[in-house]
């Protein structure tokens, strides 16, 4: 177990990572190193259908990094997937009084026994691809797989009626995500928005939180909340959320909009 007074961080449900503008020669380039590593993809791209089909976070079914060393991936295969985006990976820490697998966030390209892996977005349509292209079966994997990843939106590991219907703050990628989809991404830092995404996350996002932002004597408090519920209704990648004061302008909400429907 990890020390009483360190705090473990769980990874989030779909954890995932969109394509982050490749062009058509780096995606051949990624499939040509890609291709050596079949039994690997394999065993990704099932893992991750087995997760779906029981309705399952997809961590819960992440690969060892040994096991996939013993299917020839070497230490420097699995850290140019990571740096490609195409795996993420994190330490387990669950001890047997844990219910289901528990895992941190890895910082950095060190690998142990412990590091799991999982595929990200691009990873797992990129793994479809070239393991189809070198014959193999992957229908079990797809038929797997919602409806909608196959159907090119994006989705690599959706949320079906089972699936969890709150967002998730990835403070580490600095992703906001509903389900799979990446509603904003952070590319630099936006402390406000940060605060009330972290805020959220750690209360397991209830429909309202009181303004968390620390206050200024030079800042209209109320001003400064509304700016940032403006930033955060701004350019979303996916607008599946909204977010709003109350009634006193010293809360923040959140809601679906219409364009979510659970199992899409």
């Amino acid at each position: 177990m990890v020390g009483a007074t360190q705090k473990r961080e769980v990874c989030r449900p779909s954890q995932v990572s969109a394509s982050v503008g490749a062009t058509s020669d780096d995606l051949r380039l990624d499939r040509e190193v890609l291709s050596h590593l079949g039994c690997g993809l394999q065993l990704l791209l099932d893992s991750s259908a087995q997760a779906h089909a029981l309705g399952e976070d997809v961590w819960q079914f992440s690969v060892e990094w040994p096991e996939l060393q013993r299917l020839g991936l070497s230490c420097n295969d699995s850290r140019w997937l990571i740096h490609k985006r195409l795996v993420r990976h994190a330490r387990e820490v669950t001890s047997v009084e844990d219910e289901k697998r528990l895992f941190v966030p890895s910082q950095n390209l060190s690998l142990s026994e412990r590091t799991c892996f999982i595929l990200t977005e691009e990873g797992g349509e990129l793994a479809r691809q070239v393991l189809v292209s070198r014959g193999a079966d992957v229908s079990r994997a797809i038929s797997q797989l919602p409806p909608v990843h196959l159907s090119g939106s994006g989705r690599a590991n959706g949320v079906g009626a089972a699936g969890p219907q709150k967002p998730t703050w990835d403070r580490d990628w600095r992703q906001l995500r509903l389900g799979s989809h990446i509603v904003k991404e952070f590319k630099v830092p936006a402390m406000n928005q940060e605060i009330i995404l972290a805020v959220f996350e750690e209360e397991l996002w209830p429909p309202k939180i009181d303004d968390p932002l620390p206050r200024k004597s030079e800042l209209d408090p109320q001003r400064r909340l509304h700016d940032t519920i403006n930033s955060l209704n701004r350019r979303q990648r996916h607008r599946l959320l909204h977010f709003s004061a109350d009634g006193l302008a010293q809360g923040i909400r959140w809601e679906l909009t219409e364009k979510w429907r659970p199992g899409l």
